[in-house]
């Protein structure tokens, strides 16, 4: 039998290099009750970090809060954990432009 391990990343971060410190947002895969390791893996350097944060769940969101130095055009992907439990993975982007929103199907379908 084999497994394959396929990383899927639903969620990208967009952080300004000069916001610090950053505060993100987002749904867990369950809800922690201890102290969460925060791991970012830079992209291009190809090394990971540890990163001190705090957090709290309000109106079923996970708000994590942390400060980093960030260069502009930065990739990573993120693992925040507890104990040997992943709580949540995603991806950074940093970027000093002003970010736009999309939605996947906008305009695409209207009814009248």
């Amino acid at each position: 039998m084999t497994i394959t391990r396929v990383n899927c990343f639903i969620d990208m971060k967009i952080l300004d290099p000069g916001g610090s410190p950053f505060t993100v947002s987002m749904i867990p895969r369950f809800y922690p009750t201890g102290d969460l390791v925060f791991t970012i893996f830079n992209e291009s350097t190809r090394t990971s970090e540890v990163v001190a944060n705090s957090y709290v769940v309000e109106n079923g969101y996970l708000k994590l809060t942390f400060t980093h130095t960030f260069t502009n055009k930065d990739r990573f992907q993120y693992k925040i954990t507890e104990g040997a439990v992943i709580v949540y993975r995603g991806k950074i982007f940093v970027t000093d432009q002003e970010t736009q929103d999309y939605k996947i199907n906008d305009g695409l379908y209207s009814y009248g």
